[in-house]
């Protein structure tokens, strides 16, 4: 049973409550895959937008990309800290075209939200239940990505951040694995139960209580 941790205020509009076990688990989850944060160790502060996509793409071991291709955003700058992100962003539809990035804001809830679901591949899916931005919430639920303390209107927090990048390590993740004609259409099959775990870092999830190994019994 989560317990949730007691925590100085937190700062307007941002929502104080996250589980301190699930924070825990994710904290060392993101650690042994080798994801570098860049936020604060207070988990009531906020997280800017840039770090927070920085953290997603890294997790999909897209960080050592390197790019010299400019944005469309006027405030990411070749060379910036969050430019090569912003270009992977963009170019994967994490992201949308526009004109500021604003990389140093706060990043909302549902912009958070956003961008996970459309990383995992659900883009269509969103838009099929609405689009920005209840579509992307929906989907959020139904994968399972909400943080225990979700404030759809507010700004994610530090705890929400771990929260939210621990369920999106584990989600199922949209591979299609063929094409199908059904009445005349092309329809995309996906493969099941895929996530970046089993797809970028080849783990597998298993269950029971472990009584040995290769070497020894226990």
């Amino acid at each position: 049973i989560g317990v949730f941790a007691e925590v100085d205020a937190a700062p307007e509009g941002v929502e104080e409550n996250f589980v301190q076990s699930e924070v825990d688990n994710a904290k060392r989850l993101l650690d042994a895959i080798g994801v570098k944060l860049s936020v604060s160790p207070t988990l009531t502060d906020t997280v800017s937008r840039g770090d927070f996509l920085n953290a997603l793409v890294a997790c999909f071991q897209l960080d050592s990309i390197k790019t010299a291709q400019e944005t469309c955003f006027y405030d990411v700058n070749q060379g910036d800290a969050y430019s090569s992100a912003v270009v992977v962003g963009l170019e994967l539809g994490i992201v949308s075209e526009g004109t500021f990035f604003r990389p140093s804001a706060p990043v909302t809830y549902t912009e958070a939200v956003k961008m996970v679901v459309a990383a995992l591949g659900y883009n269509a899916d969103a838009a099929a239940n609405g689009g920005w931005p209840s579509g992307y919430l929906i989907m959020a639920d139904r994968l399972k990505l909400n943080s225990s303390g979700r404030n759809a209107d507010g700004l994610l927090n530090v705890g929400q951040f771990y929260e939210m990048m621990g369920n999106m390590l584990e989600a199922d993740i949209r591979v299609v694995s063929a094409f199908v004609n059904r009445n005349a259409r092309l329809v995309a099959r996906y493969q099941e139960k895929s996530n970046i775990l089993t797809l970028f870092y080849e783990w597998e999830k298993v269950s029971g209580v472990i009584d040995g190994n290769e070497f020894t019994r226990l």
